[in-house]
């Protein structure tokens, strides 16, 4: 069976590098885009919208202060996989699956 995953809408209204009123009005936007894209995405079989939790922390942004750095990517697989594994069909039988680096079957 075909799983879809849609990540939320990043948090824009955080993103360090756009100034302000900018910020804030995209961030607004943002919101808004996000929570509509849920209400459409709610009905569609086999189709998962997750929106994305929290605030990122300044050293979660690659250096341009816009684009996620190397933590802010980790943090966001690490949110976006469980969510992704606990739906799949073989997932609800088995438990949680521990993966190792060399564990190829889950990339």
């Amino acid at each position: 069976m075909q799983q879809i995953l849609v990540s939320g809408i990043p948090p824009v209204g955080l993103f360090p590098a756009l100034p302000q009123p900018l910020r804030q009005a995209l961030g607004r936007r943002a919101s808004r885009i996000d929570q509509a894209l849920g209400r459409r995405l709610a009905g569609r079989p086999a189709t998962v919208h997750l929106p994305l939790e929290g605030s990122p922390a300044f050293d979660q942004f690659a250096h341009d202060g816009y684009h996620p750095g190397e933590a802010g990517v980790a943090d966001w697989a690490g949110f976006l996989a469980p969510g992704l594994l606990d739906r799949l069909p073989d997932r609800a039988a088995d438990g949680p699956r521990e993966t190792t680096d060399t564990d190829d079957s889950v990339r």
